[in-house]
């Protein structure tokens, strides 16, 4: 009877590896980042569906790769939909060119030094589905001064060290205060963010000395004279659109009266190659 008990065992280990529920793999796709076009690896599970970016030990772009990048909400991998999950540890490692990244709806975690060395990076926008960030994600980023984040509830951090090296409530406010700090948070979310997110020691108040909340996206900037169209016009030739200290982050519009044209000057289109219009404009 052992005997036998030894061989359904055997055959039991020899089969585990056929039994596997998900297949995970590494794959390189090329992903829209705002304006450009780049190569960039992700780690995929064949049977959830899913992907992060990056294979966790190195940047999953290239290094050089600069401005604003919009984390995509989907990759396609021999022709098959993956949803974007997370943004693995190291993904964007010493990528010092970037300057604004914006994450999209469905990322639910940033892992562990995920942007360590973006030296330049100084925004950083947060979806609503965001729920954890890894220890020393956007550790000694002193350019970082403006973080907006959707998320009702605040997401939590794994480590203290999430935004200083030392993980101390001291040098999160000294530093935070330094550099001028500012988060936004979503409509009523401001009291998640001022509870600590790691265990009781630390949070995100503790980085970001002020907090402010955003407008609602359904909120529209009113548009009504010609000097106002040209402002709108100004600012979003110039990249300056979704920026906090522009319109207060808005990026809906809504045309309230009739604009005249008087023939005289030539009008430049809203919108370039470089910074196309990527909000909505109601024109009534």
């Amino acid at each position: 009877m052992k005997t036998i008990k030894t061989i359904y065992t055997l055959l039991i280990a020899a089969m585990l590896p056929l039994l596997s529920p998900a297949e995970v793999k590494i794959a390189t796709v090329s992903v829209n980042l705002t304006t450009k076009t780049v190569a960039m690896e992700v780690q995929y599970d064949t049977e959830a569906r899913t992907a992060v970016l990056g294979n966790g030990h190195n940047a999953c772009l290239p290094q050089y790769t600069a401005g604003r990048i919009v984390i995509p909400a989907e990759v396609y991998i021999s022709g098959v939909r993956y949803a974007v999950t997370g943004i693995n540890e190291l993904a964007f490692r010493l990528c010092n060119a970037l300057t604004r990244v914006d994450i999209s709806e469905g990322v639910t975690t940033v892992g562990d030094f995920a942007f360590v060395g973006c030296s330049n990076l100084q925004e950083v926008s947060l979806p609503s589905t965001l729920t954890t960030v890894g220890g020393g994600a956007f550790v000694g980023l002193d350019k970082l001064t403006v973080v907006r984040s959707k998320a009702v509830t605040a997401p939590a951090w794994t480590w203290n060290d999430v935004f200083e090296y030392d993980g101390e409530v001291t040098t999160n406010l000294t530093r935070g205060r330094d550099l001028g700090r500012t988060l936004y948070v979503s409509q009523g979310a401001t009291d998640s963010y001022r509870a600590k997110s790691f265990g009781d020691a630390i949070g995100w108040s503790d980085a970001f000395p002020r907090i402010y909340e955003m407008p609602d996206d359904d909120i529209f900037q009113e548009i009504g004279t010609l000097a106002e169209l040209r402002q709108l016009r100004d600012y979003v030739n110039q990249g300056l659109i979704g920026d906090i200290g522009v319109y207060g982050g808005a990026t809906n519009f809504r045309l309230t009266a009739d604009i005249t044209f008087d023939g005289t000057e030539q009008w430049t289109p809203i919108g370039t190659s470089e910074h196309p219009f990527e909000g909505t404009f109601d024109g009534g």
